[in-house]
Parts: structure tokens; sequence; C-alpha cells
């Protein structure tokens, strides 16, 4: 009884760090139709038009005014003239097809609504209407990103030089994979995030930091009679290091433990808040980054650590003495059973029979999905112009997983894109007005129905977003945690030595 009480006040402390550490593919997330809308004539226009054409669940299904905002804008747009997109053809399609002929809600839906109206909270949307919205947000993403028409930019010595830091993080990269050069957890990291810039570590202070960390933790262990030799004392140490401040008891010195940065965490914001040189330099991390320290510590110290996955989120798997596979929650210091991700969202069991959440990434597989990591970021600073450098480091990372089309969050954020830019691409190639015209084509409807097979498999494999009132209830707690942290003064992106003598 008194374990279980322990584990619900864990479970409970643990669920806000956990699902909303957002990945390198992670997107802001928002209330509205605005944010679909870059002008802000648009947007004043949708917010003032969503006060008074609020979307109601009726026993037939979702309903939506004729005269929405997201109608009213859309025949404002092509009234301006800004033409047609495959965004613009697939909602006429849409609200036909999908508002039209919605499936009939339960009293219990009808119910649950009317509560969430009444605590002011944003309707809880189907999860058809939750892939059709991502669906027009991707259309509408690579219709409407800066870079895609700027080829100027493309042909300048800047974008040139920069490939080609990219292109050598590649080589380094699949030259471990493929053991031409030896294996390293911590150099593929510093690779990729070198490739982008901007880190706030050279490559020898970042290694210096690592070997001064691991001596620290030793000799920790050590003046505490720990068994050296035994990997969960080890693993232990580790995660008393990252946790805690530690003293030593023969030289005049401390560590202070790494913390969750609420002002520095989203790489949507900053790329870098995704860097793992981030977290050694200034003690500020997040889900991913983490993790992530962990696991370049464990390999310093020579122990197996394994990363594992669940929604949006990362996490530390190992061995105890036993054989059993534990999860260690970096955000939080604890360890947790597989039963605390699998009660997390109702399809979760189903991923992990599928291989993708809360499974055992080992080395090779943790520098794959870093090359992952680096198309992404090529992607985040570059758009999608080099798409055969995109694939490239998709399809020699996919070999290293069992489930090659649902590696994780970065792949199927890049596979998306690259589907939707094709559809887009061919839509506007073709100057089609009309889904009809889409059908009647057997190429441009192949990359639709490539588009929307690829994401109805997702579903199918037991991947979903994160339930909207859970996301809003977890920005609130972010926002008075980020009110703390700037109370506290407590810069995250400010590098700091976290020793200091005691």
């Amino acid at each position: 009884m008194v374990q279980r009480v322990i584990f619900l006040v864990l479970k409970s402390i643990t669920i806000i760090l956990l699902f909303y550490c957002p990945s390198s593919n992670a997107q802001q997330k928002v209330g509205s139709i605005s944010s679909m809308y870059n002008t802000l004539g648009d947007s004043i226009l949708i917010k003032q038009q969503n006060d008074v054409f609020m979307p109601e669940l009726t026993p037939f299904g979702w309903s939506y005014p004729v005269n929405s905002a997201q109608t009213m804008t859309n025949d404002m747009k092509q009234r301006k003239g800004n033409g047609t997109t495959a965004d613009d053809i697939l909602k006429q399609q849409q609200n036909l097809a999908v508002y039209g002929n919605s499936k009939q809600a339960t009293q219990q839906q009808i119910n649950a609504q009317q509560q969430n109206q009444l605590n002011g909270r944003p309707p809880e949307q189907s999860s058809q209407q939750k892939q059709m919205k991502e669906f027009n947000d991707l259309l509408f993403e690579v219709s409407n990103n800066k870079l895609k028409f700027n080829d100027d930019y493309y042909k300048s010595s800047v974008y040139k030089n920069d490939f080609v830091n990219y292109q050598n993080a590649f080589t380094k990269l699949k030259d471990m994979l493929e053991e031409r050069t030896a294996l390293s957890i911590a150099d593929a990291y510093y690779y990729e995030e070198a490739a982008y810039g901007n880190v706030l570590l050279s490559y020898e202070q970042y290694k210096s930091i690592i070997t001064q960390n691991v001596d620290f933790i030793r000799q920790w262990l050590k003046e505490n009679n720990m068994n050296m030799s035994d990997p969960e004392m080890l693993h232990m140490g580790i995660q008393r290091f990252n946790s805690d401040t530690l003293f030593l008891k023969k030289e005049d010195k401390a560590h202070a433990p790494f913390f969750y940065d609420y002002l520095n965490y989203d790489p949507a914001e900053n790329r870098t808040n995704y860097f793992v040189t981030k977290i050694l330099a200034t003690g500020g991390g997040q889900c991913h980054t983490l993790p992530t320290a962990y696991l370049i510590h464990a390999e310093a110290l020579k122990i197996d650590a394994f990363l594992g996955y669940s929604l949006s989120h990362s996490f530390i798997r190992y061995k105890n003495h036993l054989g059993a596979t534990l999860n260690f929650e970096t955000t939080t210091g604890s360890i947790m059973p597989d039963q605390f991700y699998l009660e997390t969202l109702p399809r979760m069991a189903k991923a992990m029979n599928n291989k993708i959440y809360i499974t055992n990434l080992n080395k090779k597989q943790i520098i794959a999905s870093v090359m992952i990591d680096l198309a992404v970021t090529y992607v985040k600073e570059h758009w999608l112009y080099d798409k055969q450098f995109i694939r490239d480091c998709m399809n020699t990372a996919a070999t290293y997983f069992p489930n090659k089309d649902y590696v994780n969050g970065s792949f199927r954020y890049l596979n998306k894109r690259l589907l939707a830019d094709e559809l887009n691409t061919q839509v506007q190639t073709k100057r089609y007005t009309d889904f009809s015209q889409i059908e009647k084509d057997p190429e441009t409807f192949a990359a639709y129905n490539n588009l929307t097979n690829f994401m109805e498999q997702e579903n199918t494999a037991g991947i979903q977003e994160f339930p909207e009132s859970d996301y809003m209830q977890l920005m609130k707690y972010y926002d008075t945690k980020q009110k703390l942290q700037r109370a506290s003064k407590i810069n995250g992106r400010q590098p700091r030595d976290l020793f200091f003598s005691k």
C-alpha cells in the first residue's frame, strides 16, 4: 500500500515534466485557428470571428457554422489574389467530406463538451479532426516557408559553406555506424550540434567537462565506499550527480545538480535548447538533453545505458543486477515502471508492441537517431532545399531500427514534410484549383494518398498526439515555473561552472 501511494505521488509530479518536453520536431501548439495564418490582418479577422463562430458538438457530430472564421479568411485570401495551394483545396474538400458527414456524437461526448465550455476549456477534437488539422497545418507550412522561394540564399556562399558542415557531420556519423571509426555517443552529438553552429562549448571544452564530471563521480563513489565494479552503483553515481548537490570529503570541491530550464526548453524557439552542449555549459536542460548527458557520462564510465522514447519525451533505461530493465526519469530523478508510461495514453501499449515506445535503443541506434536529428536541424535552418541530403540521413539511419517507417518523432517529422511538399509542389506546378483535379491526376492523387496513408498508418501503429485539455494544463504549469525561474534570476543560457568550493 505504501509503495502504491509513493508511486502515485511520484506519478503526479513526473507527469507535469514528462509530457510536453519538446522533441526536435516539436511545433508550437495553439488553441485557435489564428496560428494557421501569418498576416496580422488575417489573425485579427480570425480572432474576431472565432469569438462568434465557435464549433459545437451536436448529436450529429461537430457543427461548424457556414460563415466560420476559417472559411471567411480563405475567401478573403482568394480576394487578395494570393493564389491556390494544396492547403486551400484540401480544406474545401474536408469541409464537405468531414463536417458534412461526421460520426454521430454520443450523449457522453455532448455532456463532456458542455462541461468543457462551462469550464472555459477548448473543445476536445476527435482523432479524425486532429488528423485533419495536422494535415492542413502541414500543407500550410510547406507552402508558406520563407526560404521556399529564396533562390538567392541557396546560391550564396553562406548557405554553401554551411552545407559543407552538415555533409561533414553526416560522413562522420556514417563512418561510426559502418564501423570505420569507433562508436562514440559523445562525439556523435557534438558533430551534429557543431554542424548547426552557435554551440556554447568548443570540442576541447566539451570533452574536458565530461572528463571532469566523470572523475568527480568516481571520486564521490569511492569516498562513499561504493563498489566501483558494480554497474548499478555507477548508475546511482550518475543519478546523484545529476540530481543532488554532492560534496567530496578529501577535496575542497562540490558540484551543483543540473536543473530543468523552463525558460529555454523549446527547440522551436532556439534550436540550441535541444543541444547537450547547452546543458553541459549552463546546467540547464530539458527532457532531451538531460537523458543525453546521462548517456554520455555512462559511456565515459563504460557502463551500458539505453535511450527510451515515449510521446514527445525520452528517458534512460538500464538493467539491474537481476537483469530487469529500469526506467530512469532524468527530469525528476525517479525510477518509473513501464506501467507508468502505459497508463499515460490509451494507445501506448500498442505503440510499445510495435517497438516504437518504451524500448531500448542501443548505441548504434542512438547514433542513428543523431543522424536523423542532423536532418531535422538542417530543415530547421535551411528548409527542404536539399531533399537528397535529408533522405540520405533518413535512409541510412532507418536501417538500424526494426520499424523503419516510424523510427522516432524526428523521423516522422521529416517524412510528413517531404510528403506534404511533394503534394503541394504537384498542385502548384499544375495550377490545380479544385480537389476533383487532384483525383483525376494519377500522379498528384498518389502524392495525396502517400501523405494521408502515412498519417493513417501512424494512427494504426499507436502513435497519437497529447490530449489538448492536458496540454493546456501543462502550459499553465510551465507558465508558473517560468515566472518562478525569472524571479529567481536563473539564466539558463548563461554558461556557468557547476563545480564550486565548499
